[in-house]
């Protein structure tokens, strides 16, 4: 996040340089402009981060294939038998 906000200042610090150098000495129009530009950047930023976060949560999970409960049921000798309702409380307070 540090990173993401040090590009956004230094876009915003170079657009208004830039149009310093191009002739553009009112500040009532540099600064509008600088912080227009310094926001699509953060914008397209923060767009980049949230791909690659999506990318890498896929993969993570294409490459994490764990079986499903039913596959592990379907293996083996013996099923253990399922009955309807919770368990007992033991109790053990006062």
């Amino acid at each position: 996040m540090a990173a993401v906000m040090v590009i956004t200042g230094a876009s915003g610090f170079l657009a208004s340089y830039t149009l310093l150098h191009l002739g553009v000495h009112s500040m009532g129009v540099r600064y509008p402009v600088a912080v227009l530009l310094a926001y699509l950047i953060f914008l397209a930023q923060i767009g980049t981060w949230v791909s690659w976060q999506r990318h890498r949560r896929a993969r993570r999970h294409r490459d994490w294939d764990l079986p499903d409960a039913t596959d592990l049921i379907g293996r083996g000798g013996s099923q253990p038998e399922l009955e309807p309702g919770g368990g007992s409380f033991g109790g053990a307070g006062a």
